[in-house]
């Protein structure tokens, strides 16, 4: 990647895929190392919860009939659309601890600088409500003095526990709060 890779623009840039699992896992490839059919439903998994307002993930289902009958059963085929930016595909990574490919390590360097280790270091909750604010699914009720998450079918976190990633992050200085607003302190996605 030529690119500068600090640059707000660059970050920003989207990438779109359309194919199998498998298919994701190659086109993975590009940006993590030992990327498998695996390692893509994982992916898929986190960027449903880290997928913001802009990005898409849709899963097509083959048209009744175009299924392969295997032992009696017919197994339907599907694939997957997946529009996203580079700093999803980078925040991703560090959450999920993949190796990144040599030229993408350049451009996570780029965006999240030292904050990269920092993220690879948080807990899993931690990293959970990292994913929130990156999908901006969190927000503060000042009615109830209290974040909530939005989107979220299974609400993993009571307020109280809530309060206190989001207090703790903001204390470590991996996210940041302007107003009622948060956002990743390494992506600079608000303004002071």
């Amino acid at each position: 990647m030529q690119s500068e890779h600090g640059d707000a623009a660059f970050q920003d840039t989207s990438v779109s895929f359309q194919g199998t699992q498998e298919e994701l896992a190659v086109f993975l490839a590009d940006y993590y190392e030992k990327s498998n059919p695996a390692f893509a439903g994982q992916f898929l998994v986190i960027f449903q919860d880290a997928m913001n307002q802009e990005e898409t993930l849709k899963y097509m289902v083959e048209p009744e009939g175009s299924g392969h009958r295997e032992m009696g059963l017919v197994l339907m085929h599907g694939e997957y659309y997946l529009n996203t930016r580079l700093a999803t595909i980078a925040l991703i990574g560090l959450i999920l601890d993949a190796t990144f490919t040599h030229g993408f390590a350049a451009f996570v360097i780029g965006i999240f600088g030292l904050g990269a280790e920092k993220i690879r270091k948080l807990k899993y909750a931690e990293k959970r409500v990292l994913m929130y604010i990156q999908a901006e699914k969190i927000s503060w009720d000042p009615d109830a003095e209290e974040y909530v998450i939005h989107e979220d079918p299974g609400y993993e976190f009571s307020p109280d526990e809530l309060k206190k990633i989001i207090e703790q992050l903001i204390y470590d200085e991996v996210i940041l709060k302007r107003g009622n607003d948060l956002g990743i302190s390494y992506l600079n996605r608000i303004e002071a």
